[in-house]
């Protein structure tokens, strides 16, 4: 099996985003493993878990194909091999055709917008922490600093790679806004949770003891909350959330015994 990192044309954070935690790709078997045979589905999801472009990762497949071509020809392969590989072969053809790859496989490279160190998920992004770097044009890529500051990391941000804008919150939010404010996570019924209730809301939380609870619990609300992300689900919602150290600690300990809701969205 050919390992991901002995690949010439595979770049480095492009090595360091297929190998991270969670992801687990190392050799190129795994890559279309992880692929299948739905190609387009594949791709997609494995361009969401990566943040890898669809274009870039369709390129790497293509070159590896390409390159790989001649010395398949010599193998003896069973039936089984044969299906396997001329499926997702046949689908990178059509799709290279449909997005107009030439032969060469080159990524387009640019000054694009990167992180000049590590940064932690919900880390609110300043000047300094990012710099202009020549790298593969990636699709949501920026170009200029001013486009990501002020604007919050949705996942931890290897240092060296783009930033590109599945990574980060759709608007900026004031520094201030957070500072001394504590994270925490907390799942919130869907039903309670309004279509127009979006990150960088501040909104009212109100707890109400579950029906099966056997202590004396009385319902309370936690007001001024701001909502970094919400991730909606069928039936609840779990919600990332900047508040006080006393209610982040009150609502972490309400947790198996309350139900929470929205109340009330604020400007």
């Amino acid at each position: 099996m050919t390992a991901i990192d002995e690949l010439k044309y595979v770049l480095g954070y492009e090595i360091a985003r297929l190998q991270e935690p969670g992801v687990d790709i190392h050799t190129i078997d795994e890559l279309w493993e992880r692929v299948g045979q739905d190609f387009d589905n594949g791709i997609t999801t494995l361009n969401r878990d990566t943040h890898i472009g669809v274009r870039r990762l369709t390129e790497l497949l293509a070159a590896q194909v390409l390159a790989e071509d001649a010395t398949r020809k010599k193998r003896e392969r069973r039936c089984q091999d044969a299906v396997f590989l001329i499926g997702p072969i046949v689908l990178l053809l059509l799709v290279l055709r449909a997005v107009g790859i030439v032969p060469g496989f080159s990524a387009r490279v640019e000054q694009v917008v990167a992180g000049s160190r590590g940064l932690p998920a919900f880390h609110v992004i300043t000047l300094g922490d990012v710099a202009l770097k020549r790298l593969a044009l990636e699709r949501g890529s920026f170009t200029k600093p001013s486009e990501v500051v002020g604007r919050y990391a949705l996942q931890p941000i290897t240092a060296g790679s783009p930033l590109v804008s599945s990574q980060l919150s759709a608007t900026p939010i004031d520094p201030a806004s957070v500072s001394g404010l504590e994270l925490v996570s907390l799942p919130i019924r869907t039903d309670g949770v309004s279509a127009t209730t979006v990150p960088g809301a501040h909104v009212t939380l109100v707890f109400s003891p579950r029906s099966n609870s056997h202590r004396n619990l009385q319902p309370f609300a936690l007001r001024n909350v701001l909502i970094l992300a919400a991730d909606r689900r069928t039936d609840q919602t779990l919600l990332v959330a900047a508040t006080s150290r006393d209610d982040a600690e009150r609502a972490a300990s309400a947790l198996g015994t309350f139900d929470a809701a929205i109340t009330q969205s604020l400007p």
